[in-house]
């Protein structure tokens, strides 16, 4: 039967990647993937999102009048 597990593991210089487990038996032959993060695909943090989306509202006076319509939709009866 074959056994597999995974471990997150820092690239070391010139590439070099190192598993250890008391769990691989001496002398096995095993099959190794590498998957590499993509660190172009990282998001960035919130704080550097903040302020560059396109405002939904324009005024504090269309923020409470959506507020007043959600909550009107809440307590009306279907017809």
């Amino acid at each position: 039967m074959k056994e597999a597990f995974s471990r997150e593991v820092t690239i070391g210089e010139g590439g070099v990647v190192r598993i250890e487990s008391p769990h691989l038996p001496t002398g096995a032959k095993a099959f190794v993937i590498v998957i590499v993060e993509d660190r172009a695909a990282t998001p960035p943090p919130f704080s550097k999102l903040l302020g560059r989306s396109r405002p939904s509202f324009h005024s504090a006076a269309e923020v409470d009048d959506f507020i007043k319509k959600e909550r009107d939709s809440w307590t009306s009866s279907p017809e």
